[in-house]
């Protein structure tokens, strides 16, 4: 009989290639196919979205938490937390959207081994489903609240297992005093997108057709914080079922990754960062580092790729530069996307920084998918940073909130071709070894049969 898991969570990619970061489904997914695990994935519904679909092999159930389908806005967007500072229907929303992932966890106790939820918040609403049956239950930590809080620590000390992203997420926990079995095991990438794709133009150094073709086949937003289409060209429906897959095309359908307005030189070197743009990934210190190393190199072109609530401050902080032609903003791009752009570029800039509430990144996924593309990298010394890249190996460590440090180490691979070649050589053999999820699945397998034992 396989193993049943019951994976609860906040979020989930509503269909193939959603921008929404997709390292539970890439669990998910790895744990049916390699495992034979019989996987559930408990997440909040959101209009446009299939209520019940099988999408490789991992059967989802969004619970629907409003009696209108359509009103639903707690979830997904911006996220839940600012969703309810921004948002008081969002507020009003919330006592419902905790009693329907309570009563989505009970419905489905009775065909379940082990509760794995993602986040304390689903972890600590599983813990009162699943009061009187006692099933195993596992909490993955992605990121922490920069304040101790008694939810947290009791929430943590309650589960069976804690498995924290880095070693610096369970250092924070550590730090604010919570006591709990935890252990870390890392994010992978998807090795079905990230390290497979060639440069635009083939294998020649013809960057971009990406990012000056016009003739698109993948909508994404048009200016900064427009939404994204949440029906994808499959037809996906609020009611419906879609059986498919997130990670890869199911056609041969080519997929351009920018809008019309960017165009760069096919013979360009491409910057590129990706990300929220939220104080803590830094870009505000690379867009202040920019000129650095632009100046007297006309043939480099800096891209951010993202949108965000600091994407002001950033577009100020360009608007004067003597090189503000070659510096261009995407928008918030599918995972399709993002897997074409790092394949089209030539540097990875992760610029994480210490935020005003004293957060820094837990790990840094598009550093590891940038690394499995092959990509040198830059990076702040800072939180789960210093975790994925390897200094003088895989690319660079700075110093956080440092624009000239930063810029140095950019200008430094830059003006050395041969460097890039190699440390992207080494980040991709380093990418295939510690943060496949093949061998990051088998951990977390070893920890379900750990804790079944006892109930078997």
């Amino acid at each position: 009989m396989p193993l049943r898991v019951l994976f609860v969570t906040t979020t989930y990619p509503l269909h193939r290639g959603d921008a929404i970061p997709g390292f539970v489904a890439d669990l998910a997914r790895t744990l049916v196919q390699n495992h034979r695990a019989k996987i559930k994935v408990l997440a909040p519904h959101h209009p446009g979205a299939a209520k019940f679909e099988m999408v490789d092999g991992v059967h989802i159930e969004r619970f629907q938490y409003t009696l209108h389908p359509s009103r639903q806005c707690l979830a997904y967007g911006n996220g839940i937390p600012d969703n309810l500072k921004q948002n008081a229907h969002a507020r009003w929303q919330l006592p419902g959207f905790l009693a329907a992932m309570a009563a989505a966890i009970w419905r489905n106790l009775d065909d379940t081994d082990v509760i794995h939820a993602h986040w304390v918040e689903p972890a600590f609403i599983a813990s009162l489903a699943n009061i009187l049956t006692r099933k195993p239950l596992v909490v993955s930590i992605h990121s922490l609240k920069p304040k101790s809080n008694f939810l947290n620590g009791h929430t943590l000390s309650m589960a069976d297992r804690v498995l924290f992203n880095s070693a610096y997420t369970m250092g924070q926990a550590a730090a604010k005093g919570y006591v709990c079995r935890g252990q870390v095991i890392y994010q992978g990438y998807d090795d079905r997108l990230f390290g497979t794709r060639l440069r635009s133009g083939g294998v020649e150094r013809l960057h971009p057709v990406i990012l000056r073709n016009c003739s698109e086949r993948v909508p994404f937003s048009s200016s900064p914080g427009e939404a994204q289409p949440q029906v994808d060209s499959e037809g996906t429906s609020a009611c419906g079922e879609y059986s498919g897959s997130f990670g890869v095309p199911q056609d041969d359908t080519p997929r351009t990754t920018s809008r019309c307005p960017i165009e760069i030189p096919a013979t360009a070197t491409i910057v590129t960062a990706i990300g929220r743009m939220i104080e803590v990934k830094g870009f505000h210190i690379l867009a202040a580092a920019a000129d650095a190393f632009l100046n007297g190199r006309p043939n480099v072109h800096l891209v951010f790729a993202g949108d965000g609530p600091c994407r002001a401050e950033i577009d100020s902080i360009v608007a004067g530069s003597q090189n503000r032609a070659r510096i261009h903003f995407p928008g918030a791009l599918n995972r399709h996307q993002v897997a074409q752009l790092l394949a089209d570029s030539d540097i990875f800039v992760n610029p994480g920084a210490i935020d005003r509430a004293g957060r820094a990144e837990g790990l840094g996924i598009t550093t590891i998918e940038a690394m499995a593309s092959g990509l040198p990298a830059v990076g702040s010394r800072v939180g789960g940073i210093a975790e994925t890249i390897v200094d003088q190996v895989t690319g660079l460590l700075v110093p956080p909130g440092d624009p000239i440090a930063l810029s140095t180490a950019i200008a430094r691979l830059l003006d050395d071709p041969q460097s890039r070649a190699r440390m992207g050589q080494e980040g991709r053999r380093i990418a295939r070894q510690r943060f496949n999820w093949t061998a990051l699945a088998s951990q977390v397998l070893r920890v379900y049969d750990d804790l079944i034992k006892p109930f078997s």
